[in-house]
């Protein structure tokens, strides 16, 4: 297919496709792809067992065609994808004890599965800023020390259901959902260990 941007502006190619699944554990998977242009995934991208505090060279990666997830990665600080824009299938973020979640995914609007994040580093949850509906579930699970979603400040609807489980924290605040106008499944905020829920 044709991305948008080359149909609004003909100056704009589409994006380098690489076909089937990928698999990325360290710098040299990464190396292996396209270099200065933007390019697809048709199929799905796993990074797992990073001990990198960083990836260079995933910026330019602008679609998914299947699901993304970023999981057991010791070293990884922070999601490598500033570029992306649309993930077809779910994105999952599990196990990774580094992660810090501070404007991640910045130009990411569509994504047609879930967005689960699991077991991650202590911190707010921040990022998913222009993302605006959201095909399946948001489950926001297993975070020690989680004090406040900031993320998702332009989410006005969720296809699936919203859950937020088993965070431990003194006080748990919500300003991120703030423009979240509907919910398709059920909405579930429980066992998160909180003296205090704030919208």
């Amino acid at each position: 297919g044709t991305s948008l941007d080359a149909v609004i502006n003909p100056d704009v190619p589409p994006p380098a496709s690489v076909a089937g699944d990928r698999v990325v554990t360290s710098q040299a998977d990464v190396d292996s792809l396209p270099k200065g242009t933007a390019f697809s995934i048709a199929g799905d991208l796993l990074i797992e067992g990073v001990a990198d505090t960083d990836l260079a060279g995933l910026d330019s990666l602008v679609q998914i065609g299947g699901n993304l997830s970023i999981r057991d990665n010791p070293g990884l600080r922070r999601p490598p994808l500033d570029g992306l824009q649309q993930l077809t299938g779910d994105l999952v973020l599990r196990n990774n004890p580094a992660l810090v979640m501070q404007d991640a995914f910045p130009v990411l609007t569509h994504v047609g599965g879930s967005v689960v994040v699991a077991d991650n580093g202590p911190g707010d949850l921040d990022g998913f800023g222009i993302l605006d509906q959201l095909g399946g579930d948001l489950r926001i699970t297993g975070h020690d020390g989680l004090a406040s979603v900031f993320g998702f400040r332009r989410l006005i609807r969720i296809g699936g259901s919203l859950l937020i489980q088993a965070n431990n924290a003194t006080a748990l605040r919500l300003p991120g959902l703030a423009r979240l106008a509907r919910v398709e499944g059920h909405v579930q905020v429980e066992s998160n260990t909180v003296d205090t829920l704030e919208g």
